[in-house]
Formats: structure tokens, sequence, C-alpha cells
């Protein structure tokens, strides 16, 4: 909650509550004849009345709009959605390929390079169509927006594509090499080392 604005935010409608407030208690008092004294306590009990209703309402609108906005996570001042995996994994769970799609892309324009969405594309990909040359091209064009260990896990899963299932060695050479440079010190490193050991040697040119 923006404290700050609550803060303004009741001001403002503690000032309306008062100045409203006090035009028609005023103008029905003066209406009855009530002597000025009356008067003062009047504006004296409605003065602390209108600061309370002011930071009442505020907080309240205040909280009524966060809740409103349940799906948004604040950074930097700035609002932005929230990650939401459940819709995507239930898509796939009930095979429904093209709203996981829209779903995953939609997600993926608010977050590019997410780890946990780069893991649901590949689930898209391998697992749910059975389409692991999809996954490899999706991954080899998202390598620039990742960074740290989503980078060094797409490196890997790339070269394990490629060695595993596509029987490309050339490829999965390239981005163990790739892996083993830009992240020396990965907890990926041995097994990627592994699989580099694995692959048939390097053809030479004649």
């Amino acid at each position: 909650m923006n404290y700050r604005s609550l803060v303004y935010r009741g001001i403002a409608i503690a000032l309306v509550i008062f100045f409203v407030g006090v035009m028609l208690g005023l103008a029905r008092m003066t209406w009855n004849g009530e002597p000025p004294r009356a008067i003062l306590r009047f504006l004296a009990g409605f003065a602390p009345l209108s600061v309370i209703s002011g930071i009442l309402i505020s907080w309240a609108w205040e909280s009524a709009t966060a809740s409103s906005h349940g799906f948004y996570a604040g950074g930097a001042g700035v609002p932005g959605p929230i990650l939401d995996l459940s819709r995507i994994r239930s898509h796939l769970k009930r095979e429904e390929w093209d709203l996981a799609r829209s779903a995953l892309d939609r997600q993926w324009a608010q977050y590019p390079g997410n780890g946990d969405l780069l893991r649901e594309y590949e689930r898209y990909f391998v697992d749910a169509l059975g389409a692991p040359s999809g996954a490899v091209k999706f991954l080899e064009e998202q390598v620039p927006v990742l960074k740290g260990d989503d980078r060094a896990y797409a490196f890997m899963r790339l070269a394990e594509l490629h060695a595993d299932v596509l029987h490309e060695p050339e490829p999965a050479r390239h981005w163990c090499h790739r892996l083993l440079t830009e992240f020396p010190s990965s907890p990926l490193a041995e097994q990627t080392r592994a699989l580099l050991d694995s692959l048939p040697p390097e053809r030479r040119p004649a």
C-alpha cells in the first residue's frame, strides 16, 4: 500500500468533508437560530471527525484499488502483472495447446528471460507437443535475453536436445563450449563436460 498517497488523499478528502459539512451545518444552525457558542462547538467537534473520516475513506479506497489489481506486482513504483504459471499448466494438462501457447507468449512478453517460463516453454514443446526442434528454436532465439543461471540452463538443454534427441553432435558441442566458456563455475559445468566427452569426435576438414 502506498502510504504517502493514502495520507495525501486522506487530507484532501478530510478537507472536502470538513468544508461541505461546515457549510451544511452552519446553514442548519443558522436557520434554527442557534447561538454562536453552539456553532463554535460544532466546528471544534466536526474538524477531528472530518480527519478521521478522510483517513478511513482513503484507506478503504487504497485497499480496494490494491485488491482490484491483485494480479499486479509493483516494481519501482510501476505496476506489472504477476507471473501466472497455474493457468499455463492448466491449459497444458487439458491439452489446450493453443491457449497454452497464447498464455506463454503473453507472460513472456511481460517477463522476457524468466527462468520458470523458460521451463514451461520447454515442457510445452517437448512433453506436450513432442516437438524438441521447436524447443531448440525457441531457446536459441531467446538466448540474448537470458541471464545467469537461466542462460546456462538454456545452453545445457540446447546441448542435450541436440545430442540426445536430434542426434546432432556438432551443435551440441557448440552449446557445451558456450556454457563452459561463459559459466565455467556453473553447477552445470561438470554435467556439460561429461556430455561433451560422450559426443563423437569432432570431424576435421579433409
